[in-house]
């Protein structure tokens, strides 16, 4: 599953390589993904035999004709996907390299954000496991202590002691689910998570906009792309796109608001008013808000880190506690 996963990548890297080369170098993707097969079966055929033979596969259906948005759907993000049909439904299929230039220095930041907070949160984990581990052998001889009538204590806190492993793992198997398996859900991450979309979402919009699409055909594909159909009301203009992105927490109030009351829709791009020049602005802020999730990442990892460990070594305290107390009654 993983090499699966490795693989995928790799596949991905090369089809964006070869979609924004392609106009660049005056060669079809098809050629290129045919070169990069050579070097790849040059360099280490065996290692890389699984990406050399989808690519051929990718390839070979370029040129017999199938379009890029069906062969592509097993490789790339959905998004981007969405964006191929769009252009291909609006007589756009020309402007195919131009979304790969746009859309995938978004996309790979992104997915750069999403593999370092995966990493950093196996940290938490890691923790979670040495110090349910290392209270668990402790707790065990106060078990024994107790178990035993050398001290009397109340047999609930006997109970808590015998039970300690089936708390941790419970514990530690909500934390895995929302850290782990929903972690863009999560309300511990939700908010990183939600910076990434942001961008994303900004992105598209913007390079929707300078393919002159309006408002009323970009709003069904952020809803396609980032499920935020809930926040659409009504409406096709500028106002509906842009309250959908706020209440998305896509964007601010201020950057709304300049949407909004932009002058010219596609018009005079010199114009530092019209909506084109906006969403360049917007998308700006969002690449640098982006640049500082470093440090929330950082700061949503101690507080996981606390937020675990502070469980088991809570009912540590308490054995503790109860078995000193029981002693002190008994002087």
């Amino acid at each position: 599953m993983l090499q699966h996963l490795l693989n995928k990548n790799e596949i991905q890297y090369i089809i964006y390589r070869a979609e924004i080369a392609s106009p660049i170098v005056n060669k079809s993707v098809s050629i290129l993904l045919d070169e990069y097969m050579e070097t790849l079966t040059n360099l280490d055929y065996p290692k890389y035999k699984y990406t050399i033979h989808k690519l051929g596969e990718i390839s070979r259906r370029i040129k017999s004709g199938v379009e890029k948005e069906e062969i592509y759907k097993d490789y790339l993000p959905k998004e981007i996907i969405v964006l191929l049909k769009t252009a291909k439904n609006s007589g756009l299929n020309s402007v195919t390299s131009s979304i790969f230039k746009e859309y995938v220095p978004a996309r790979e930041i992104g997915d750069k954000l999403r593999r370092r907070i995966k990493r950093s949160l196996t940290f938490p984990f890691i923790m979670y496991i040495l110090a349910s581990t290392g209270f668990y052998f402790l707790i065990e001889k106060f078990t024994v202590i107790m178990s035993g009538g050398i001290v009397k204590v109340d047999d609930s806190v006997v109970w808590i002691s015998e039970n300690y492993p089936y708390f941790v793992t419970i514990y530690g198997a909500i934390f895995f689910i929302l850290l782990v398996v929903i972690p863009d859900k999560s309300p511990l991450t939700k908010k990183v998570f939600n910076r990434i979309e942001a961008l994303l979402a900004v992105a598209i919009t913007n390079i929707l906009y300078r393919l002159n699409q309006s408002a009323g055909s970009i709003i069904p594909i952020i809803i396609q792309s980032f499920n935020t159909g809930k926040y659409h009301r009504r409406g096709s203009d500028v106002k509906a796109l842009s309250t959908m992105l706020y209440k998305a927490k896509y964007v601010d109030g201020l950057e709304a608001s300049d949407m909004i009351n932009a002058e010219f829709i596609g018009g005079d791009e010199d114009n530092e008013k019209s909506l084109k020049n906006i969403l360049r602005k917007i998308l700006k802020n969002k690449q640098e808000e982006a640049d500082e999730l470093s440090d929330i990442i950082g700061d949503t990892v101690k507080s996981i880190s606390i937020l675990l460990i502070a469980f088991p070594l809570f009912i540590m305290l308490y054995i503790i506690g109860s078995i000193i107390m029981a002693i002190m009654g008994m002087i």
